[in-house]
């Protein structure tokens, strides 16, 4: 059947792909095997218009996976079809670890090989490459919401991101100065090392603007360390943020090392330069910033002064009075003060609240039908028995 003609003695002697558990060979040869036999019928030359090989037989160089660029990036900051030490980035390991319009194979695949998905990053992980996290946990999931909504996502280091309602965000531009000259300036000037020391690109002289953005309603911002990426749309010329190497002094509290003013562009993304210790070389800045507003103690998003319910726990979803079902529904009793009635009472007020909190679109119906399902099954509001003994 074959031209020429295999000898006998050839075939134990001709590469094999690897079996997925078989530790004798490397990862790399397992990880190449699986995408062979699940990839490589489209993922060849003359195949489908992806720009990499996963055919086994082809040397991985020239395979162009490894940190090669892809036609549909899906949204990913620097995606690779291999980024390397990075599944997160790399474009393949999304496709085979989703169910979704992206999935890989696009056919008969309705539900996720698990063994298979674990193999290639793996492989991916053990690539060398800079650290990256994992993509964190999202709390809430999804819903729709009335108010500002916080997103906390629960990978190290935890980070809160809130999206706004549209309309809830306004702006204003005060000029303060119509001209003004700033010694140094970085706009083009941004490469990746060893050429990432410019010393700067020089003075510059524009209008001098103040920039004043209000939310309403009000965001919340726990006392932490916040990343703030300003974002700007121009109908011409260059937005350059003022700053100066000003430090600060008692009492104070200085920026320490690498809380400072970053910058990048698209060559340089997924990666950061700072823009006075690697850039100009002038040492630590920061851009020309301040925040105004009023506390949240408790952190549920209200504040203080409009928070009806302080000492909220941490993660509960509550109303625009700062609320929680729990608070609004207390196991112990009525929120009024005194005793439920009996469980009934209990479980009524407890739907009611959470009727409520659907319709604002604070929670999905999954969720609602979930916290009833729990208070029918608890015990608040019981009644006591008492036992009598007789003497």
């Amino acid at each position: 059947m074959l031209q020429p003609a295999l000898a006998e003695n050839e075939i134990p002697k001709m590469p094999a792909l690897a079996r997925m558990t078989d530790t004798a060979r490397t990862i790399e040869d397992r990880a190449r095997s699986y995408l062979d036999a699940n990839c490589a019928h489209c993922h060849r030359p003359g195949g489908t218009v992806a720009s990499f090989d996963t055919r086994y037989d082809t040397s991985l160089p020239q395979q162009k996976l490894i940190g090669a660029p892809v036609l549909i990036d899906e949204g990913v900051d620097g995606a690779r079809a291999i980024a390397p030490h990075d599944p997160w980035r790399s474009i393949m390991f999304m496709r085979l670890n989703s169910l979704d319009a992206i999935k890989m194979p696009p056919l008969a695949h309705q539900a996720l090989d698990e063994q298979g998905v674990t193999l290639v990053r793996e492989w991916i992980t053990s690539l060398p490459g800079p650290a990256v996290l994992d993509p964190p946990s999202i709390s809430p999931r999804g819903g729709r919401f009335a108010s500002a909504a916080t997103v906390v996502e629960s990978s190290p280091p935890l980070m809160k991101t809130t999206h706004l309602r549209f309309g809830s965000l306004s702006f204003t531009a005060t000029l303060v100065s119509s001209s003004f000259t700033a010694s140094n300036s970085v706009v083009n000037g941004i490469n990746k090392k060893p050429g990432q020391r410019t010393n700067g690109e020089g003075p510059v002289t524009g209008q001098e603007v103040q920039i004043t953005v209000r939310f309403n309603p009000p965001i919340s911002l726990p006392a932490d360390n916040y990343f703030f990426r300003p974002e700007v749309l121009l109908d011409s010329g260059d937005f350059l943020w003022l700053s100066a190497p000003k430090p600060i002094v008692a009492p104070g509290t200085p920026f320490a090392a690498d809380r400072q003013s970053w910058i990048r562009n698209d060559d340089l993304a997924p990666d950061w330069l700072r823009i006075g210790t690697d850039i100009t070389g002038q040492g630590p800045f920061n851009a020309a910033f301040s925040l105004s507003g009023e506390t949240d103690a408790d952190g549920d998003g209200v504040a203080d002064s409009l928070d009806q319910c302080p000492g909220t726990p941490t993660g509960e979803i509550v109303d625009a009075e700062g609320c929680s079902i729990d608070q609004l529904a207390p196991c112990s009793g009525p929120a009024s003060g005194g005793r439920w009635k009996n469980h009934g009472q209990y479980v009524s007020t407890v739907a009611r609240v959470t009727e409520v909190f659907l319709a604002q679109g604070l929670i999905t119906v999954e969720q609602a039908e979930e916290i009833v399902a729990q208070a029918a099954q608890s015990n608040c509001g019981a009644l006591r028995r008492a036992t009598l003994r007789r003497k």
